[in-house]
């Protein structure tokens, strides 16, 4: 029950933030939010439904803390605070940490300086971090361009 009404107190507040569509549907009052972070969780497919009393929080499809790796990317993870945190010198289990998400494993690129991983979030957002040609640590390959992203 308390997590049902953190979920909906944040809603109005925290769903703003997430780059993923919430999707109202007027018809049934019924609003689906993606994901939406509550103090260190991420609660995915939220379903909320709006009355004439208030509301209530119908459906959540999983959660997770939000200092996790998930499997697969949310594009609430994909922010500038985010990808601005990716720091030379970082290994690669801290830039999935930081992402909170494994990179893709069929994209990417090795090169005899470098190796690429590249991290995509499934709504447009993608962030590609460039390492040591060991693939084990942030470092520059051009200049001092060592990540780039866009669609967030």
């Amino acid at each position: 029950m308390l997590s049902r009404i953190l979920i909906a107190a944040s809603l109005i507040a925290g769903s703003a933030a997430a780059q993923a569509t919430d999707t109202f549907n007027s018809s049934t009052n019924q609003l689906q939010i993606p994901s939406v972070q509550v103090g260190n969780t991420i609660f995915n497919n939220v379903v909320v439904q709006f009355n004439t009393g208030g509301f209530s929080v119908l459906s959540v499809g999983s959660a997770q803390p939000a200092n996790s790796v998930a499997a697969n990317c949310l594009a609430l993870r994909f922010t500038p605070a985010i990808f601005n945190a990716i720091a030379v010198g970082m290994t690669l289990d801290q830039v999935d940490q930081t992402i909170g998400c494994q990179r893709s494993t069929n994209l990417g690129q090795r090169a005899q300086t470098y190796v690429s991983y590249v991290w995509v979030d499934g709504s447009g957002g993608l962030i590609i971090v460039y390492f040591d040609a060991a693939g084990s640590v942030v470092t520059p390959y051009v200049a001092n361009t060592y990540k780039s992203g866009s669609g967030f």
